[in-house]
């Protein structure tokens, strides 16, 4: 057998077992709001992030195994690679108008508000990727408008945008698709509004200490 034979009986036999772990693991929706921040931003001919300079977080993420295994279906659906033997299928929402977190408002709060409202019984899960400079006020104000929560919401950001090769949108993503990943009625389930943020390299972090990180929050 040929090399060339070799990489593609490889290649071949890595996607069918993918597929088999994808069919033997549960399943857990996950929504992705987008409202703007750094998180999805790219640079522009200077080299410097503008709200203005922000393209499609769907296509930033489709290009990511991890978060999205295969094609993504016609509706924009993702297919996560297996968290803790659970598969996430995710579906981005992003603002028409993104705005930077120095802007937000009580009209943005409501319009957050009212995207979760229309979104609740579709969803297991939530992630609202909000700029980091005023996330902390949109967590906790969302955590006093919405009561009686059954499933959880996480608010993350980041420093760097995930388009550039070092950054921690890539980890705080991952943060989040990992405990989503480990809800089980037998792990602890952080229902409510949670603030989500990791350090930039991911490696330096345990599953368990990220759960318990968003619960103390």
């Amino acid at each position: 057998m040929s090399s060339e034979s070799l990489t593609i009986f490889s290649q071949k036999l890595a996607e069918r077992e993918r597929k088999r772990a994808v069919s033997e693991s549960r399943e857990v929706s996950l929504l992705i709001i987008y409202t703007g921040g750094t998180f999805g931003m790219d640079s522009d001919s200077a080299g410097l992030l503008s709200i203005k300079n922000t393209g499609s977080l769907f296509e930033k993420m489709r290009k990511l195994r991890g978060f999205c295994a295969g094609e993504p279906d016609a509706s924009g659906l993702m297919t996560s690679e297996p968290f803790d033997g659970c598969v996430v299928r995710s579906r981005v929402l992003q603002f028409e108008k993104l705005i930077d977190s120095s802007d937000s408002n009580p009209e943005f709060l409501i319009l957050v508000l009212k995207t979760l409202e229309e979104n609740y019984s579709l969803y297991d899960s939530f992630l609202i990727i909000h700029g980091t400079d005023t996330m902390e006020y949109t967590a906790s104000a969302l955590s006093f408008m919405i009561k009686r929560l059954t499933k959880p919401i996480f608010v993350t950001g980041s420093q760097i945008p995930l388009s550039n090769v070092i950054n921690d949108a890539y980890s705080n993503l991952q943060g989040c698709f990992r405990i989503v990943g480990g809800l089980t009625s037998s792990t602890p389930h952080p229902r409510g509004v949670s603030l989500l943020q990791q350090a930039a390299d991911a490696r330096q972090h345990l599953h368990e200490d990220r759960l318990k990180q968003v619960q103390r929050v």
